[in-house]
């Protein structure tokens, strides 16, 4: 009998966006996604969402979101296609986080801050991972934030229907949305995760499972 298949987060976004070989070689063998820019970019931003939500009392001002962001930035642009890309998407991530962060007025303690999160699906014997940057509550019950590095629609689905998966699980039938914020365009959208069906998260996941894994390597050892 076939294991459990583990469905990174990561993983799955890094192979929505590149289907090679290569890629596909790292998920049989269970390795990390590449450290590409995009990665690294997304680690200053959540070094930056940690450094400014942990603490409260403390505005959280433009020049607290610049002064963080500049000291986690990546300090070698050779990753980056070129260098003007490297400066591009620093103004481009700068602006558009300087913006949410600033917006954001809750001043209780985040419920989640930087947690990486797993759970199994028995049913489907599939294990799943992903990493809330930011959950809050509100009047309206639950606020999940999720920043991205990416406009791909794919790795938006991706990160919308993981994180219901997820919602579902730890917060049961209490309403909880979702704002998907693009730091590369400055996009939001907001999705109601208590709407989304179990049986349409599974289809996903079943979905995301043969046409990366299954039809390629089998399961991803966990």
């Amino acid at each position: 009998m076939r294991g459990m298949a583990c469905l990174d987060e990561e993983q799955v976004e890094q192979l929505i966006r590149c289907d090679c070989a290569g890629c596909r070689r790292r998920a049989r063998e269970g390795e990390p996604p590449v450290w590409n820019w995009r990665r690294q970019v997304l680690e200053a931003v959540n070094r930056t969402l940690r450094d400014l939500f942990r603490t409260t009392g403390v505005p959280r001002t433009p020049w607290r979101v610049l002064q963080s962001l500049q000291r986690h930035w990546p300090a070698n642009p050779s990753l980056f296609p070129d260098r003007n890309t490297y400066y591009t998407v620093w103004v481009k991530v700068t602006d558009h986080l300087m913006r949410y962060v600033v917006s954001n007025r809750e001043e209780d303690p985040p419920i989640l801050l930087m947690e990486p999160l797993s759970m199994r699906v028995e049913e489907l014997g599939i294990t799943c991972s992903i990493h809330v940057q930011l959950a809050q509550w509100s009047e309206e019950g639950v606020w999940i934030r999720r920043f991205l590095v990416d406009d791909h629609p794919g790795v938006i689905d991706s990160c919308r229907y993981l994180t219901a998966l997820f919602a579902k699980r730890y917060w049961g039938e209490k309403r909880v949305n979702l704002e998907v914020v693009s730091l590369l365009n400055g996009d939001s959208r907001t999705f109601c995760l208590s709407d989304e069906s179990t049986r349409h998260l599974y289809d996903y996941l079943l979905l995301v499972r043969e046409r990366f894994f299954d039809r390629h390597t089998g399961y991803i050892p966990c």
